[in-house]
Formats: structure tokens, sequence, C-alpha cells
């Protein structure tokens, strides 16, 4: 076997689904020379997961394809409700209104989508081949990882020839999925159940239009037993639909069987119905036992796995690698240290553990949910608040986040209810701003650079200016009053400052220090040690 001379890139993706393509258009963007592999001919087939939770859907808006994302995906009035009946065509149905900030935007300068996968994942292949220094090969598997130490060396093959060959990269990162080939390769295991129950979707084409027209809902929960109880999906607001049903015996299901649960589950026995797919999956709930070893990193599925219920999976995935994939850069840009790269898992793994844990939760709700319960109770079941799984984690005690003393807010349901604050740890809060003529966020402030955000003219300008400069640390300065403007006038209270004061956000959107006040006349040594401590290079 020959295998032929080796390639040299800085960053290896192993994987090109949304995780692996969102990786890859972050690194992009920061200009890393990077390589993504996909073992598949192409990108999904299956619609998969739909829901994009805000916080993913910033992150498209500044990429660039928010719209885009939106107009392959499921009308917005979808989002609205969540619809309980016998069959679809039930005109006794229940409908429960669902009003969170996935569709309000209420702390956000966008809104929550619904995309299947596989549009999406269109979408973001487009903007990644975009991108001059991206490039992304299917039908390429990874065989091996041989970490040296100060680089590391893959060997792939290409799937249709057979062909073998090596790519050196400074960095890897597995974004292969549940059954990740880079976890295996590092020696990681996955802790925690891995078949909480069995799953099939069947994906079809039928005109179910007339049957919900008057009450669009995300989901559609049919209870028709004893032929189905399942839910459906619709994909297009159109004719494209998903049916999920639960069953211990799912590998049993021909086309014919399929067809015929979607019939009684949409109450009109000799319907149309065309099988476009048929997926078969489990649910589970696992984290790996490391997300790191050396220069290899998992992210997504091949670091966590997690029930659908809330559609939290693929969101957590992109918020990795947002997280990382900075880390990166400023490793192989001089300016971070190991530090960064110690802080991602430390950061990471915790959130992944507590969103399964609310999924799960949901998981049970969702299961007891039924239709002949009181609407109060309906209501309190299914319209559960995730505004503190999508805004709520914070990063309060790690090693590259200098805290300021003060408490987190308290909340009295950490997964539903979200405060917006400056703190140190946690996600720098949307404010309205107006640049110029142009209506923003603060949201809109933080991509490839650290953000220092004044409260009017502060000394802290120049003290890290100064410093950032000394140390070749990407810095962008932000005066709030002057360079922009605080349409509302919320900005000090929610970033918890007086006049003078100033915030540190780093590139992926989180406040990395504080000061509520002007400094004292030792700024610059101040500023110096803040950016050793967030740059991952040490210090107090």
């Amino acid at each position: 076997m020959t295998v032929a001379r080796p390639e040299v890139g800085r960053l290896l993706i192993v994987g090109a689904g949304p995780v692996g393509l969102s990786a890859g258009i972050l690194a992009g963007r920061l200009g890393i020379p990077t390589v993504i592999v996909e073992r598949h001919p192409g990108t999904a087939i299956h619609p998969k997961a739909r829901g994009i939770t805000i916080r993913t859907m910033e992150l498209f808006r500044q990429w660039g394809v928010e719209d885009e994302v939106r107009a392959v995906g499921v009308p917005r009035e979808t989002r609205n409700g969540v619809t309980f009946a016998k069959t679809l065509s039930d005109p006794d149905y229940r409908w429960v209104r669902v009003e969170d900030a996935e569709t309000t935007g209420l702390f956000s300068p966008t809104v929550g989508a619904g995309c299947p996968q596989d549009r999406l994942e269109l979408v973001l292949l487009e903007a990644a081949r975009s991108l001059p220094s991206l490039e992304i090969r299917f039908g390429t598997e990874v065989q091996d990882l041989l970490d040296h130490g100060d680089s590391v060396t893959a060997t792939v093959r290409d799937v249709e020839s057979g062909e073998v060959s090596t790519i050196e990269s400074d960095y890897v990162i597995g974004a292969d999925g549940g059954r990740s080939t880079t976890r295996d390769l590092i020696g990681a295991t996955m802790d925690g159940p891995n078949a909480l129950n069995s799953n099939i979707n069947i994906h079809f084409d039928a005109d179910l239009r007339g049957l919900v027209e008057d009450h669009p809902s995300r989901l559609y929960w049919i209870d028709n037993p004893p032929h189905v109880t399942g839910v459906f999906a619709t994909l297009d607001g159109n004719r494209e639909w998903l049916l999920n049903v639960v069953s211990d015996d799912v590998d049993s299901f021909t086309e014919e069987h399929c067809i015929d649960l979607v019939r009684h589950a949409a109450g009109i026995l000799d319907l149309d119905v065309r099988i476009i797919d048929v997926l078969r999956w489990n649910a589970a709930a696992q984290v790996a036992s490391s997300w790191r070893s050396g220069r290899v990193f998992l992210v997504g599925d091949a670091a966590h796995l997690m029930p659908p219920y809330g559609g939290f999976g693929a969101n957590t995935g992109v918020q990795d690698a947002h997280n990382l994939v900075w880390k990166l850069s400023a490793c192989l840009g001089g300016w971070g240290g190991e530090g960064l790269l110690a802080s991602y898992e430390a950061e990471r793994h915790p959130v992944a553990a507590w969103t399964i844990e609310q999924s799960r939760e949901r998981m049970k709700t969702l299961v007891k949910a039924q239709p002949n319960v009181s609407d109060e109770v309906l209501q309190s079941q299914v319209a559960e608040r995730v505004d503190g799984v999508v805004f709520g984690y914070a990063y309060d005690t790690s090693s590259v986040v200098v805290p300021d003393g003060s408490a987190p807010p308290v909340v009295a349901d950490p997964a539903g209810d979200y405060v917006p604050v400056g703190r140190p740890g946690h996600r720098a809060p949307h404010v309205p701003l107006r640049r110029g003529d142009d209506r923003i966020s603060t949201i809109d402030l933080f991509d490839d650079s650290y953000v220092l955000l004044s409260l009017g003219e502060s000394a802290w300008q120049e003290a890290f200016d100064l410093t950032a400069r000394d140390r070749d640390v990407p810095l962008a300065i932000v005066e709030v009053g002057s360079d922009v403007e605080d349409t509302d006038g919320v900005f000090a209270a929610r970033y918890g400052l007086d006049v003078g004061g100033a915030v540190l956000v780093r590139p992926d959107g989180y406040v990395a220090w504080r000061s509520a006040t002007s400094p004292p006349p030792d700024a610059k040594d101040q500023a110096m040690s803040v950016l050793e401590v967030v740059t991952g290079n040490g210090g107090s």
C-alpha cells in the first residue's frame, strides 16, 4: 500500500455535520488554514434535528447566514405552539401557546429558528466553501492519529479509491458524531446510558396542510392507541414531514408499516403517503470521559450525546466549537497560552452535563403530558421556559476568567429563568445600540478579538490598549456614549458599570473581566495582570 506525501495545515477537523462545518467557518473567518474531512460522500440526507436556539442564531447572524437559514427553515409561526390530539385530523385538538425568548427575541437581537439539519448543512457548506483558507473533503475517513507533541499526523483514506495519505496539522478537532472515530483514537469512553429509548423517524411527503393550517405548531403530539403514539413535525410548512415513534421494535418496521403509522396518526386511512427516508436511533445521555488528548479535541456529539427533548444537542455542539476555535487561533497566533486550551474542557464539560440533565427532565415532562389534563397543567408541562439553558450557563470558575467578587444572579428556575448580567464568566448581555445610522446590538461587537467596553471615557482604555499592543493580543475598544449610543439607556445597569468602568469581553462573547469603576493609578499593571490570566499565560 502506497502512502501519499504528507500534506500540511494548521487545523484538521474531522466531520462535516453542523458542528464540524461551524468549527470550519469559525476557523476560516480567523484565517486558519484548515482541512475538513468527512467520511460520507456529502452532507446529511435525513432532516434529523430542527431546533436552532437564539444563541446559535446569533452566530449565524455574525457569519452572514441567518437569512439563508430562515429561508430554508420552517415558517416562524410554527414555533408559537404545541398541539395535542388523538390524530392530526381530530377536531378536538388542544393547542398550547409557547411564548419564550426563542420566539420573542427578549434577550437578543435575533430569535430562534427551526431548520431541518439536511438544509442547514447545505447553508453552512456554502458559507464554508466561500472561505479561502478552508478545504473540505467528502468521502475521506480518518484511520489513525499520531500526536508528536508539537503536531499531529492523521492517516486518512479515500473511501472510494482506497488511497491512503497523511495530513500534518497543529491541532485536530473531532466533530465526527456519536460514533466518533476521533474519540476512539484518543482512548476516551462515553459515560452514561446509551439507550434511554428506541426511536424511528419517518420522513415522508403528504398533503397535511388543511389539517393544521388553523393551529400551526412546533410539534403535534398524537395519542391514538393501539395504532400509534408519536409526534409529527413539519419540515417546510407544506408537504414534508417527520413522524417520530418510540418503540422497542423499530428494527422490524417495514415501509408498509411506516405508511400505516402515518395514516393512523393523521386520521386519514387512505392518505396518499410517500416515504422519503427512515432513520432508527436511540436516545442517549452520555458525556465523554475526556474531551482532549494533547493536541486533539472533541466537540459536539463526539463529546456528548443528549436526548432530543428541548433541541439542545447540535446547539450545544456549535457552542463547543465557538468556545474552542478562537483559543486554538490564539495559540497558533502566539499570544494564547496553554491555560486557554486547558480551559476548553473545564468550561464546556459542566455545561454539557447540565444540559443533558435538563433534556432528561424535559423528556420526563413531555412523556407525561396528555391531552386529557386541564389546560393549566398542560400549559405548565409543555410551555416550560428554557432561557436559562440557552443563555444562563456561566464560566465563572474558569481559570481564564478574572472574578470581580460579585455574586451571580439568583433565579428560581435555573433552566427556565435568565437574568442578563455583565458579571465575569457570563454571556455579555444584549443591549440595543446605535452606531452612526445603524442599529446594532452589543452581541454584534464580539467576533475575532477581545473587546473592551467602557461606559464613557475611561483610563482603562489606554491601559488595556498599550498592554494588548505589547503582547500582540487582538483588542477592540468601544466607548459607549461616543463610539456607540446606548439607545435604551440600559447599558450601565445591565453590565454593572459606573461612568469610567469597563468590561473585557472574549471573542466568544463571554465576559472575562470587569471593573465597575474608573481604574486606580496602577491601571496598566492591572491590565497586564488581567491579560496574562485571560489569555492563558498565567498570572493571578
